[in-house]
């Protein structure tokens, strides 16, 4: 399936699968919201410069919430692990 997104000024054409159509527009519409703010931010700017900014906002973003996630799973598993030695003590 073909479709179009709008990313900055530009429109890209992309080839996808239909069963991805809705998350890569909702990605591109983000990434439209976050230029939109960016700029607002960032006043005297260019295109070129917003793009990178939110590219790294992004990327960002998404590091700190894979550093969350681990930091939930060594948790779980800490807790796992108390739960296993207790069990062990009274079997």
């Amino acid at each position: 399936m073909s479709i179009r997104v709008k990313l900055g000024e530009s429109e890209y054409p992309l080839n996808i699968y239909p069963e991805d159509e809705e998350r890569i527009r909702k990605a591109a519409k983000i990434v439209q919201d976050r230029l939109e703010e960016t700029k607002a931010r960032m006043k005297n700017k260019t295109m070129e410069d917003w793009l990178a900014m939110v590219a790294f906002d992004s990327i960002n973003l998404k590091l700190m919430q894979e550093q969350q996630g681990m930091q939930q799973e060594r948790e779980i598993l800490d807790k796992l692990n108390v739960i296993d030695r207790m069990l062990e003590s009274k079997g």
